[in-house]
């Protein structure tokens, strides 16, 4: 118990030592999706499902349903019916350019605010020590992976 303290401190030193960006990277928990993860989606976008929520359903990890609900929440959003998302390139269309790219964050506070105690989701510090302490505190295994990368950019970007 005695390192996890240690650790939790240390953490949330970084945490205070942060500039405003890397904050809201934590407090938003915000992070690029995975680039399998857009192909698994691109690959799965078929008549097969008839549905984009068929397709949703079909994901087994938390990780990979929450791309896949993006991925479609934008399709949905622009007016295009499943039965013509089928003959999209994700990577290319418009609304889905940027985000199939890596180039905009998804927010993970849904799902680290479901996975994980209310400790490790608001205290940066906490997460830190449960991850390195390997307390397994997030449940899911994609959303811990995600939120450790979160933990890892931010310390990497720290200044």
């Amino acid at each position: 118990m005695a390192v996890y303290t240690l650790i939790r401190e240390f953490g949330n030193l970084l945490y205070a030592r942060c500039d405003e960006s890397l904050k809201r990277r934590w407090d938003n928990k915000l992070c690029l999706p995975k680039a399998p993860h857009i192909s698994a989606v691109q690959a799965k976008l078929t008549p097969e499902h008839k549905s984009y929520h068929a397709l949703v359903a079909s994901f087994k990890t938390a990780m990979e349903r929450y791309v896949a609900l993006n991925l479609c929440n934008a399709l949905i959003t622009h007016g295009v019916p499943y039965a013509q998302a089928t003959n999209l390139d994700l990577k290319t269309w418009g609304a889905t350019q940027a985000y199939a790219n890596g180039k905009r964050y998804h927010v993970l506070i849904p799902l680290v605010s479901a996975y994980a105690s209310r400790e490790i989701f608001e205290c940066f510090g906490a997460a830190l020590a449960d991850w390195l302490c390997e307390l397994n505190g997030i449940t899911e295994s994609t959303v811990a992976d995600a939120t450790h990368g979160i933990i890892r950019e931010i310390i990497v970007d720290l200044k």
